[in-house]
């Protein structure tokens, strides 16, 4: 029995934790995202069979980026801050995957985060969703979900990230002189 499973064998069923929020659509993303203007997929997983299946598909839309290690998402997570993420829940991340969900919901409330998990694994998908999950898929493995998601959330995104001092400029009540930008009301 994992260290997080309860009596019904069910991963996380038990746990508590202070963030109790639901999203059930993907986030409006303000800012983050690949330098080149694509939106960021950030793949959490030990095999690469996720990776390697996803590829094909959002090449030409989105950069994938393939991550081994927590430490490794967050330090992805703080350049592509309203990237989507896909967190496999696997053995190997039972028992860290409360925290790293709840912390990728506090510090990067502009990602998206899937939970894909692993076959075998017993988990209860509302648990997972109130931890700021999206969306769970737990068998069969299906891309087609994944990919809308992914590509949804990028279409909410600028298509030209924005630093915070240009944000900042942009929003100020009177005209550039050098560049003759005029601000929006």
């Amino acid at each position: 029995m994992l260290p997080h499973e309860v009596d019904n064998g069910c991963l996380f069923a038990g746990e508590r934790t202070s963030m109790m929020t639901s999203h059930a659509t993907p986030r409006d993303a303000t800012d983050g995202g690949s330098t080149d203007g694509r939106g960021g997929l950030i793949v959490l997983e030990r095999s690469g069979w996720w990776a390697s299946r996803l590829r094909p598909q959002l090449e030409a839309r989105l950069d994938l980026i393939e991550v081994r290690s927590l430490d490794e998402l967050y330090e992805r997570l703080a350049e592509h801050p309203a990237a989507t993420v896909l967190f496999e829940l696997s053995r190997f991340f039972a028992e860290s995957a409360v925290g790293a969900l709840e912390r990728i919901d506090r510090e990067w409330p502009h990602a998206v985060v899937v939970v894909v998990v692993q076959r075998g694994l017993r988990v209860c998908p509302l648990r997972l969703r109130e931890l700021g999950a999206v969306h769970v898929e737990v068998a069969p493995r299906r891309i087609e979900p994944l990919v809308s998601i992914a590509l949804r959330h990028q279409a909410m995104r600028p298509s030209v990230p924005i630093d915070p001092v240009e944000r900042i400029r942009v929003r100020l009540p009177w005209t550039n002189a050098a560049t003759g930008h005029k601000p929006e009301a």
